[in-house]
């Protein structure tokens, strides 16, 4: 499946595990223009965690104080590739590695 996010806002969202806003596990994603604003995962990708997904996509998203209780504290990605042109990150946290995003 192929999923495009467009201008959403995902605010103060929260995931108990992984993908505190968006949790990705098939198919190519693109994100345009989002923003994820105090979203926190209890696992890897306080914003958006990635898993063995072919292509994941963010242009011009902005990430404002992110938080996972693991790695990456906005992005993280288990497999796949991703991309991130003209993005942002403030105030971002990881639990363990990768403040912004962490890659396995």
């Amino acid at each position: 499946a192929n999923i495009d996010y467009s201008a959403c806002t995902f605010n103060r969202t929260r995931a108990l595990a992984g993908g505190g806003a968006v949790l990705v596990q098939s198919g190519d994603v693109r994100f345009t223009s989002c923003h994820f604003i105090q979203t926190e995962g209890g696992g890897l990708g306080g914003a958006v965690y990635s898993y063995y997904v072919a292509n994941v996509d963010f242009t011009a998203c902005t990430f404002d104080r992110t938080r996972s209780g693991n790695s990456g504290g906005a992005v993280g990605v288990q497999g796949g590739d991703v991309r991130f042109t003209s993005c942002h990150f403030v105030q971002t946290e990881g639990g363990g590695f990768g403040g912004a995003a962490s890659y396995y």
